[in-house]
């Protein structure tokens, strides 16, 4: 854990010591961009002591460092807006037909010939000369109230036939500005990649163009050469003035129109790039990627809005700790990495255009370490959720990997690119750095991906790791074709589409149960045979199952059924009461009652009879004792009933009666000696002597 802190300080300092350390200003700075005409090599004589860059950031802070060369009317609105305080017209720029006639000698004098002309017609798709150019297209097309419907419609028509070229300047027939078709005729064109043989002709559309001018914007004053005029004409421009070079520049510019609406212009052309997709190319990739900046703004809006309903309605199922900790994380990072999505596509190009791009990876590198840990808290108890140290040694290498990455402007070893090239977001290159971002983040989501398969091994349903692999499958295939730059893969939104995939693979598996969630509730407490019912705080019934009897909040205060129990309890935001059936239980109770008072009365005849038993066994035993005894002085009874009976017939009368006492005393010793013998008393030895003697 100490480790992982310092980690994150590092981190920090590393997002913040780029954006501060790049803070050098130039004020002296002409901010141009490379094009074929040349204009980035003759500005330093028309500013002595200026140097010269591409445009980096926004115009706002472009204009800090010095002077922006733009299009008139980007200086009406900047002017409108407060942001520049001076406009210093250089030359002009008229949208024209350039016409190769070594390469084709078709008859084309307006808009409309280019239809019928048969020839390949190469256009920029360039932000701004593309609606520049539609603008000037719809005026000769339309009138002055124009929409871009008219230019759009030829320009679809010609690219439905395979003849309509973007960016293609080696097509026999262009569509393009006039300066730009003089710097491909000058026999000194510094861009010799496009090898005209200066053959192009300037054909100005009978139908009518529109001329804008181009200039410096600055917040301060300029002093521009006293032989401005003398440079820009050798460099091969038209003048403000109309002074042009006549080998290079036609005569008349008759039906060519200056622009003086720019606020019209801006609000017809700034959809033009999406007009040009929708109406012209009819790709398939409108219907799954955003084109310009509203369309930006609005599906990351939906998407986000999208992310927060399901993560609301995952939450609803899951009553897992671990996993709705995770499913929420997951929504924290899917929806901070399309807001910082957004947001680059609030600023211009430059530095920190960059470090937002850069940023994404904080969001990559952090959803395998969430899924990884959702998977191994799947069967982890909620006292039990802390991460193993393998999860920790992951993050480490992630942090180290997303440092890497944003630090990107000191090695270029994640994203390879010139950082003076205007179009560096499309003109780059992968480094090592990104591609071991890349195959970490696959290798994490693979361990995710084994861990649940491994824990859900005993799943007799095996049909069910089918979707989860095709989704990883496709991911590997699209990250694949966007490195590959695949058409159709690269001009789809990559946030939007790995949020997507993010939202849709943590779906499939909770879909075929390899996340547990808690669905079926409903239809399972619904058909349950207990007796119970769930009510919200004022007592409506929100589930009841088929097995319980109507019974209201009153019955449950009041209970009268003795086979009946009624309870309930609070619960969130509601109570539950359910009623138990205890009529079996007072049956039992009856019963045993019964049996006890049958075992009472059995019990007091067993004893009635054990006291009669007692009593004749106590009888018999008497009778027997003096059967016994009767038996042991049976003989001396007989003999003592004759001398009684002879006493009257002897004579010596006295020792007849001292004969029967004798016979008295012996029959009671004899008695006494009996019941001592059946009683086992012990006699003492001199009363014993003293029968004995009797």
């Amino acid at each position: 854990m100490l480790l992982l802190k310092k980690t994150l300080w590092v981190l920090a300092a590393a997002l913040i010591i780029p954006l501060t350390g790049c803070g050098h200003k130039h004020e002296n700075t002409i901010i141009c961009n490379a094009d074929l005409c040349g204009f980035d090599k003759i500005a330093p004589e028309l500013l002595t002591g200026y140097r010269v860059r591409g445009n980096h950031n926004s115009m706002l802070q472009e204009l800090k460092e010095g002077a922006v060369i733009v299009g008139d009317h980007i200086a009406g609105m900047a002017a409108d807006a407060g942001i520049a305080e001076y406009w210093y017209p250089l030359y002009l720029s008229t949208a024209v037909i350039a016409v190769d006639r070594e390469r084709t000698d078709a008859e084309i004098h307006s808009w409309s010939d280019l239809i019928h002309a048969g020839e390949a017609v190469g256009i920029s798709d360039n932000v701004p000369e593309i609606r520049l150019l539609l603008a000037a297209m719809s005026f000769g097309l339309e009138g002055e109230k124009y929409t871009l419907e008219k230019s759009t419609e030829l320009l679809a028509s010609l690219y439905s036939r395979n003849l309509l070229k973007f960016n293609d300047y080696g097509a026999p027939v262009l569509i393009c500005f006039d300066y730009q078709v003089a710097a491909l005729n000058k026999p000194d064109k510094l861009n010799k990649s496009y090898n005209s043989g200066g053959a192009l002709e300037i054909i100005i559309p009978v139908e009518g163009t529109l001329t804008f001018e181009r200039g410096f914007i600055s917040q301060k004053p300029l002093t521009i050469s006293e032989n401005s005029g003398d440079i820009l004409l050798e460099g091969g421009f038209r003048l403000p003035d109309g002074r042009s070079r006549e080998d290079l520049y036609p005569e008349s510019y008759e039906n060519a129109v200056l622009l003086e609406d720019y606020v019209y212009l801006t609000g017809i052309c700034s959809d033009a790039t999406f007009v040009i997709k929708r109406d012209v190319r009819k790709i398939g990739s409108y219907f799954y990627s955003s084109e310009d900046g509203r369309n930006h703004q609005l599906f990351g809006l939906v998407l986000i809005v999208f992310i927060i309903l399901w993560t609301g309605y995952t939450l609803r199922r899951v009553m897992q700790k671990g996993i709705r900790r995770a499913v929420f994380i997951t929504a924290i990072l899917l929806v901070g990495w399309v807001l910082l999505r957004m947001f680059k596509y609030q600023i211009s190009l430059g530095v920190l255009n960059q470090y937002c791009w850069y940023g994404y990876y904080f969001f990559r590198l952090g959803l395998p370490l969430t899924g990884m840990w959702l998977s191994w808290a799947i069967d982890r108890p909620d006292d039990a959720l802390r991460p193993p140290k393998w999860w920790y040694a992951c993050a480490v290498l992630n942090i180290i990997l997303f440092i890497a990455v944003v630090t990107n402007n000191f090695h270029y070893q994640a994203f390879i690119f010139d950082p003076r090239d205007p179009k560096y977001n499309i003109n780059f290159t992968y480094g090592p750095v990104y591609y071991a971002a890349i195959v970490t983040i696959f290798l994490q989501l693979l361990i995710m991906q084994v861990i649940i398969m491994y824990k859900n091994r005993k799943s007799p349903q095996k049909s069910r790791f089918a979707f989860p692999i095709i989704f990883y499958g496709l991911i590997g295939v699209y990250c694949v074709g966007y490195i590959l730059r695949v058409p159709l893969i690269w001009e789809t939104d990559s946030t939007m589409v790995n949020s997507l995939f993010t939202v849709f693979f943590a779906e499939a598996c909770i879909r075929s149960g390899l996340i547990p969630v808690n669905t079926k509730y409903r239809p399972l407490f619904e058909r349950s045979p207990l007796n119970m019912k769930i009510t919200d705080s004022s007592g409506n019934v929100i589930m009841e199952s088929m097995a319980s009897a109507y019974f209201s909040r009153e019955d449950a205060a009041s209970v009268s059924e003795e086979n009946i129990l009624i309870y309930q309890g609070d619960i969130t935001s509601g109570r539950v009461v359910w009623q138990e059936n205890i009529s079996s239980l007072n049956r039992l109770q009856c019963d045993i009652m019964e049996t006890n008072e049958r075992l009472r009365a059995a019990n007091e005849i067993l004893a009635e009879e054990e006291r009669i038993k007692s009593k004749l066994a106590a009888t018999e035993a008497k009778a027997e004792l003096f059967s016994e005894l009767e038996a042991e002085i049976h003989s001396r009874t007989l003999e003592l009933f004759r001398k009684v009976a002879e006493l009257s017939q002897n004579g010596d009368y006295k020792l007849h009666i001292a004969s029967i006492t004798l016979l008295l005393c012996y029959i009671k010793r004899r008695c006494i000696l009996f019941s001592g013998s059946v009683s086992l008393r012990r006699f003492p030895w001199m009363k014993l002597s003293y029968i004995s003697m009797s």
